[in-house]
Formats: C-alpha cells, sequence, structure tokens
C-alpha cells in the first residue's frame, strides 16, 4: 500500500510538472512515447512469431544442434538485446535450449561447466541479468 501511495504520489507531481510545459513540447514528449510503444509492441511481435515458429520447427527433436541451427533462432539471435526480456519471459515459464541465444547475443557462457543443465543455465542467467 505505501508504493502504491508514492507511485500516484509521483505520478501525480510528474503530470503537475507535464502539464507546465510548453505544448509543442508535450507534443514531442507524447509522439515519442508512442513511437517506443510502436516500436516494442512491433518487437514484441516479432520475437513471438519467430519463438512460435523455432518451437513448432524444433519441439519434437533431442539434438540441441536442431534447435541452434534452426534460421527462426538465428532470427533471435539477431535481434540481439532487443530480444532478451521476451528470452528471459520464455526460459522464466518453461527452461528449455532458447537460453543458448543469450550466449550468442552476450558472447559468453554464463558457466565455464559444459555440463551445466538447461535449467540451471536459465536460472544463472536470470540472475545475472536481474530479472
Amino acid at each position: 500500500m505505501l508504493t502504491s501511495i508514492h507511485t500516484n504520489n509521483a505520478a501525480s507531481q510528474i503530470m503537475a510538472l507535464f502539464s507546465t510545459m510548453p505544448y509543442n513540447e508535450q507534443s514531442r514528449i507524447i509522439e515519442s512515447l508512442n513511437t517506443e510503444h510502436q516500436r516494442t509492441a512491433s518487437l514484441r511481435k516479432r520475437f513471438d512469431e519467430l519463438y512460435d515458429r523455432w518451437w513448432q520447427e524444433t519441439c519434437v527433436y533431442s539434438d540441441p544442434n536442431k534447435f541452434t541451427s534452426n534460421p527462426n533462432f538465428k532470427a533471435i539471435v539477431a535481434m540481439g538485446k532487443n530480444a532478451v526480456p521476451y528470452i528471459i519471459e520464455k526460459i522464466k515459464i518453461f527452461p528449455s535450449d532458447l537460453v543458448k541465444a543469450l550466449n550468442l547475443i552476450y558472447n559468453r557462457r554464463i558457466s565455464p561447466d559444459k555440463k551445466v543443465t538447461i535449467k540451471e543455465a536459465c536460472r544463472l542467467w536470470i540472475e545475472k541479468l536481474g530479472y
């Protein structure tokens, strides 16, 4: 409850400050927020499409190379750090080989132990990235 009081107070202060700005500055800020929202929505849609295709095309395999050599997986990696929140969201729900995308995006393994399990690698990345 205390947090919501502080949040409401901060929001009120921001709105009060915003209302004192010139109209053209308010418009610029609103346009910037809308553009960022559209960009984020577009990234989310792209990731979800790639992830769904990747999963449908690879979920029947047991060979980890099939997961990482799939064009949809490669496209997720190509999204770079823009894909990270979505990857984390997925591996929190269901630890999977998708975690290997983080190794490629950050150009490092989360653990020097080559026998670390997928579940453990997911946990370590989530912890490391602070999600």
